[in-house]
């Protein structure tokens, strides 16, 4: 996948493991080293800037409520794209069951 090419984030290990203990800061900079190149993918993804950055919020925000599992990806990287991406493509189901309901 063309898009997995992000630079990795400086002593990503150690920032998971501060982010598991509810570490606010820490997850800060993962939001703020992944949260670009999220919002890119995001949007090519769904028809409009808003309903990507609602997918955003809500991924990050299920990001955070997972904390305690993150110091034990080896991958993190690759974990977090691929989550978001499951997330968009449930988005879009969501988005198009709701346009059929409106009919």
């Amino acid at each position: 996948m063309i898009w997995l090419t992000a630079l990795p984030l400086y002593n990503e290990p150690h920032i998971l493991q501060l982010v598991t203990t509810g570490d606010e800061q820490a997850f800060e900079q993962l939001f703020r080293h992944y949260r670009n190149k999220a919002y890119s993918i995001a949007l090519t993804y769904m028809s409009s800037p808003d309903l990507a950055e609602d997918v955003l919020q809500e991924f990050f925000l299920k990001l955070w409520k997972q904390k305690e599992t993150l110091v034990h990806i080896e991958r993190f990287e690759q974990y977090f794209f691929v989550m978001l991406r499951n997330m968009l493509i449930s988005a879009l189901r969501q988005a198009d069951r709701q346009q059929k309901i409106k009919g």
